[in-house]
């Protein structure tokens, strides 16, 4: 069975696309597909009573959209507020008694709204920041050669100071860097190589030996 109240709220309030208008002389043209249906406010108000009710859920969901809308038109009031959700009512013409009925149902929500992060990225740490901050290295560097870290492995070549040329190392360099940097510090030690000392081969019995056979 069609819920013919819900049907022409579902309507009137679609239709709303720039902020809330006068509700009662557009559900009175809703209502003229829907004949017999009560239009009442107590009717109206009783039924935003009932949680599971869809009529419920609909205003909640159209009331917060106003009450989240930045920047709107039809409004000065700023959003997230009583006044804004004043301002609402007094734009749909309703009564105080469907005011109260629908702040019942859904209250005013008062927490932050979106934050939006830009598309553009402005870099924050630049060379002259860094530069203000190279003692962080430098004692981070100390810090590590008091522990025993071999001075190849230090961050002294890293340090955003100490960098000399104005132009930024391109993607290849600094890909070799790290690459270099991580094969030193994850190679194992080489081995040393032991030389092979040859032994004299045995001499056989009754093999004479060159020296001797050359004897007179």
């Amino acid at each position: 069975m069609t819920d013919a109240l819900l049907e022409i709220h579902r309507s009137v309030l679609g239709s709303m696309t720039r902020g809330p208008k006068a509700f009662a002389r557009r559900a009175e043209t809703e209502a003229e597909d829907f004949p017999g249906v009560d239009l009442d406010d107590d009717t109206f108000s009783k039924r935003l009573t009932d949680e599971s009710d869809g009529l419920r859920s609909l205003w909640e969901h159209r009331l917060t959209a106003w009450d989240f809308e930045e920047q709107a038109a039809w409004t000065t009031a700023p959003p997230r507020t009583d006044e804004r959700r004043a301002e609402t009512y007094g734009h749909l013409g309703f009564e105080e008694g469907v005011r109260k009925a629908l702040t019942a149902a859904a209250a005013v929500s008062k927490k932050p709204g979106h934050t939006t992060i830009t598309a553009d990225f402005t870099p924050w740490y630049t060379r002259e920041r860094a530069a203000e901050r190279a003692f962080y290295w430098t004692a981070y560097e100390k810090r590590l050669r008091d522990k025993g870290w071999a001075a190849r492995r230090s961050p002294a070549s890293t340090r955003p100071a100490a960098r000399s040329s104005s132009a930024s190392p391109t993607p290849s360099k600094r890909l070799s860097v790290r690459r270099a940097a991580w094969s030193s510090a994850t190679s194992s030690p080489a081995r040393p190589r032991t030389s092979r000392v040859s032994r004299p081969r045995p001499s056989t019995p009754g093999t004479a030996s060159s020296s001797s056979s050359a004897a007179p």
